[in-house]
């Protein structure tokens, strides 16, 4: 049976396509954020109806999330905010300490994916852009701004391919020339075997970040890679989606294996985690 998917009370007013996508937007935001229109989306056996939200068009960025954090004043809200940058030591079978003290705060990672944030310090960074974007609405319109529900992250992946498994609608991760088209973990040939059953054992178990980008690491800058239709960066792999489900992240991360960062794909992780990131997504209230 058919679920719709009812995000705000019946008074909730959305904008039209021509509106949202810029005429209405404040300037700072009508580049990053991407309008996703309604439509259904098949998630878990069910189709789901899926209302119209606008979405940032990459994760939130080590920059991003600085500035936020360094407009914090109170300190209760700092210490929720955090970011947790000792999970790269104690997270991983094989610990990346330099990570630890470089990821977050060294220039050269600015523009890539924040990790380790609790999903507390996601939704106040929610709150806290809401207030940026209604400042700039200057009392035109209102925004509600929070974490996107799985069901919104699949729609603005694969819009109305609702058998897709990810946002460039293939069914592989490769494209013809053989380049990847997300960033995640894979392992060469010549770590895989079979055993006397003859089932397939990996025989060296090396985080291997298929990022094939200037300037990557393990993960890959925020806009990597090409956009879904509607202009999303990495919403398959990098750092798999916080949403709005407790300790709940979908689309795989830069260590999940092909399978799992397709945008069905769900995996749970405990408060904070190297692994995940997040972006906020909005409506406009009328």
């Amino acid at each position: 049976m058919s679920r719709v998917i009812t995000y705000l009370c019946a008074a909730v007013l959305l904008l039209s396509v021509t509106k949202t996508k810029g005429e209405k937007l404040p300037k700072p935001f009508r580049k990053s954020f991407k309008f996703i229109p309604s439509g259904l989306v098949l998630l878990n056996g069910d189709t789901s109806s899926v209302q119209s939200f606008c979405m940032l068009d990459h994760e939130v960025t080590n920059s991003e999330y600085l500035a936020f954090l360094n407009e914090i004043e109170k300190e209760e809200i700092q210490l929720k905010a955090k970011v947790h940058e000792e999970n790269w030591k104690t997270e991983l079978s094989h610990p990346i300490n330099n990570y630890s003290e470089y990821y977050f705060s060294h220039p050269a990672y600015a523009n890539f994916p924040v990790v380790n944030v609790t999903q507390e310090g996601a939704t106040l960074y929610c709150e806290w852009l809401e207030v940026k974007i209604n400042a700039a609405m200057a009392g035109k319109r209102q925004v509600k701004v929070r974490l996107p529900h799985h069901e919104e992250l699949v729609r603005a992946a694969v819009g109305d391919d609702l058998t897709a498994r990810y946002s460039w609608k293939g069914q592989y991760l490769r494209n013809a020339q053989g380049q990847f088209l997300c960033n995640f973990t894979g392992f060469p040939q010549e770590f895989l075997t079979r055993d006397s059953s003859g089932a397939i054992v990996i025989k060296n178990d090396l985080p291997i970040s298929l990022t094939e980008i200037a300037g990557a690491d393990l993960l890959a800058p925020a806009k990597s890679y090409y956009p879904s239709e509607f202009g999303v960066y990495n919403l398959n792999g990098n750092a798999a989606e916080m949403t709005q489900e407790p300790n709940t992240a979908v689309g795989g991360s830069w260590r999940s294996y092909g399978y799992d960062v397709r945008s069905q794909s769900i995996m749970n992780f405990n408060e904070s985690s190297c692994l995940v990131g997040f972006r906020p997504v909005f409506t406009i209230l009328e």
